[in-house]
């Protein structure tokens, strides 16, 4: 195979990807079928992954726990950098960071992680002495946010090798009857009459909606007391950083701010639920907390909100 047939091809090591819900799951989604329209691209990813692209291959490991899936990923990112002699080695997160260093190794060709801000600053020993150095070393470390730049920068990172790359979301198409998708999303989980203020995203305590119904909520009703906070989402069971149960915090602080019958958890609903939802709200709210210990790096969910036309009102925290 000649140097020129090996620039054709590329190779993704993931464990971001549909139908694990997530922002980071969309968006490496993305990349994924970026990747295949220009090179011939095989993926090393989460057993059962939804992909919208047709890979050269795709080489299934089990998703948890994740010591299982990085072992499985890595015997199978160096089977597949042996056989499909990739010309680029795309890590997905820092997480992947040390497979893809090891592909690159084995293929003779240059890494690239894609970092998007807990993966440079997690805590744990065993990470910041085997994951990080992966990191520094790749060919190009590729930032989400010019937050997380500067995050990957602090860790030790050569500045000329920090590329920013901001996510983005298509604009979808217009919704056939405005009308009748709010009022279908308000029938769907009875809400009454009033405004509608809408939260999407994972249930932890970074996205700050236990303090946002503490703090803010009772306050906004003050002005507007038929307001109806809807928050969208559900506990990460397949993440690595695991929290405690924040659904059962939200409703609790709920309960003690006395605003529980204005606060409605509403799961993780479908593609078109979620089109439904945004026709609803009348704003979105993103009271993400300023976490050093975990940071949010960018926020996919806020260019959700403007492709579907919904104002957000949000912390200017991390790199939201």
């Amino acid at each position: 195979m000649t140097h020129r047939d090996s620039m054709q091809r590329a190779l993704l090591i993931t464990r971001n990807l549909p139908p694990v819900q997530g922002g980071m799951e969309r968006l490496i989604g993305q990349v994924a079928e970026a990747l295949c329209t220009q090179y011939e691209t095989a993926i090393v990813g989460p057993r059962g992954a939804r992909l919208d692209c047709r890979p050269a291959a795709f080489h299934g490991c089990p998703l948890s726990p994740p010591a299982r899936f990085l072992a499985g990923a890595a015997f199978r990112a160096r089977a597949a950098a042996r056989r499909h002699h990739p010309g680029l080695v795309l890590a997905g997160s820092g997480l992947v960071a040390p497979l893809a260093r090891l592909a690159a190794r084995r293929a003779g060709a240059p890494y690239a992680v894609y970092v998007h801000g807990l993966d440079i600053v997690a805590p744990h020993p065993i990470y910041r002495r085997f994951f990080l150095p992966a990191i520094r070393a790749a060919d190009l470390v590729i930032a989400n946010s010019r937050y997380t730049a500067g995050l990957a920068e602090r860790a030790g990172v050569p500045k000329g090798h920090i590329r920013i790359l901001h996510p983005g979301v298509e604009v979808p198409a217009p919704v056939p009857d405005h009308a009748w998708a709010a009022s279908a999303f308000r029938a769907q989980y009875d809400l009454p009459a009033g405004p509608i203020l809408f939260g999407a995203g994972r249930f932890t305590p970074r996205k700050g909606f236990a303090d946002f119904v503490t703090h803010a909520l009772p306050a906004v009703l003050e002005k507007l007391p038929e307001a109806q906070l809807v928050i969208a989402g559900g506990v990460p069971q397949q993440a690595v950083k695991r929290a405690g149960n924040e659904a059962e915090a939200i409703r609790r602080a709920a309960a003690a701010a006395g605003v529980a019958k204005h606060v409605h958890l509403i799961g993780s609903p479908d593609d078109a639920g979620r089109a439904r939802a945004w026709a609803a709200a009348d704003g979105h709210v993103f009271p993400g907390r300023d976490d050093p210990a975990d940071p949010e790096g960018f926020g996919m969910v806020a260019l959700e909100a403007a492709a579907q036309g919904a104002p957000t009102v949000a912390f200017a925290a991390g790199g939201v």
